[in-house]
């Protein structure tokens, strides 16, 4: 199988919140929404729930990672996301996801057989309000996004226009966020 099922490869120095005075071993696997951690000379794995809700720090990416609610196809499961912002009133999260594609067998003799492999998936933007454990995915749709603001639509509408952002790109999502923080 080619690729791998981990958003970073090797294993990264790091904290959980319940065993802050480790340094551990930490690795994210993305395919299985899992943190692998290394200790002791045993892995364990980490699974985002309600239940534990462990924040990962990787000290040496800075990454942060959160477990929180979300939904996939029609389902509420929790997932871990990387926290790009830590606020009180928003915060805008990332879902990295590696995907999986089957073998493919040759359909004649003369084809090629293709292995199956793991290949990283897009980000994708999802935001947590006012400290609950529910992140929303962030809509494609300028209207669709502006109505996760509430009665703060209108506002963040206004600095959208001023300041020419797109609802896109991280760097703009990152300062719609920020101002409505500091509504």
């Amino acid at each position: 199988m080619k690729g791998s099922p981990y958003v970073q490869d090797d294993y990264e120095r790091g904290t959980i919140s319940n065993f802050k005075e480790d340094i551990l071993s930490i690795k994210y696997n993305g395919f299985s929404d899992h943190m692998e951690v290394l200790r002791n000379g045993k892995v364990q794995y980490f699974l985002p729930s309600k239940n534990y809700p462990f924040e990962v720090q990787l000290l040496g990416s800075a990454k942060l990672y959160k477990a929180f609610q979300f939904e996939k196809g029609r389902e509420l499961t929790y997932g871990f996301f990387r926290l790009l912002t830590i606020n009180q009133k928003s915060n805008l999260l990332i879902r990295e996801e590696v995907g999986k594609t089957e073998a493919v067998k040759p359909k004649t003799g003369y084809g090629e057989f293709t292995p199956a492999k793991f290949r990283r998936k897009d980000d994708v933007f999802f935001v947590n309000f006012a400290k609950n454990d529910i992140a929303l995915e962030v809509p494609r749709r300028k209207k669709d996004f502006l109505n996760l603001f509430g009665a703060s639509a209108k506002n963040i509408e206004t600095y959208i226009k001023k300041e020419k952002l797109n609802i896109k790109k991280e760097r703009d999502l990152l300062r719609i966020l920020t101002y409505y923080n500091q509504l």
